[in-house]
């Protein structure tokens, strides 16, 4: 009997250098908000992964506890309530589907949110160090309610922000659907 991989939203920090315990708890109570917007615990999302042009799709379970009204009250405004819970099934979904690690956030102009790693070289590197050897970028947004156009959408314009930013590493975006259960990642093809 297959069972259903697990998404694990909940203690980033545990997994990812770049992610502090405060930042951890905070992504994990948006993203509880943000999709108890559209559903109750558990759910099935679909990760679709372009990797250079390969595509694979998986569903993972995800599993949350409903916010509490206090929660719900603090993440009231949408559009940072959805940023921040999109930054934690990204990370989540990164970390299983491409082996990858937050190892810090990353500046601004750099047309990325964070800086990534896989996850053999995280144990190696203190969290101030960056690897530009392995390091990836990543641009990361989310929709609350929307369409698969409006989701495809987004990620093209994730896409352009990434491809115009002030770096030459490599890049990802990565964009959640809450109201669909999808979460959108795929690599960026740099300018030469």
């Amino acid at each position: 009997m297959n069972q259903t991989p697990q998404l694990q939203i909940e203690h980033l920090d545990l997994r990812h250098p770049g992610v502090s315990p405060g930042q951890a708890l905070m992504c994990y109570e948006v993203s509880c908000v943000c999709l108890s917007r559209y559903h109750s615990p558990p759910v099935s999302v679909d990760v679709q992964s372009n990797r250079n042009d390969v595509s694979t799709s998986t569903s993972y379970s995800v599993e949350w506890s409903p916010p509490t009204p206090k929660m719900s009250a603090s993440y009231a405004y949408e559009s940072t309530a959805t940023e921040f819970g999109a930054y934690c099934l990204v990370l989540a979904a990164v970390e299983n589907e491409w082996g990858l690690v937050a190892l810090r956030r990353a500046e601004t102009g750099t047309g990325a949110d964070y800086y990534l790693i896989p996850i053999a070289n995280a144990a190696q590197l203190q969290v101030q160090e960056l690897d530009f050897e392995t390091a990836l970028r990543l641009e990361v947004s989310g929709l609350g309610n929307g369409t698969n156009t409006m989701l495809e959408a987004r990620l093209n314009t994730k896409i352009q922000q990434a491809v115009n930013g002030n770096s030459n590493l490599p890049a990802l975006v990565g964009v959640v659907g809450f109201s669909l259960l999808k979460i959108l990642i795929c690599t960026v093809v740099m300018k030469t």
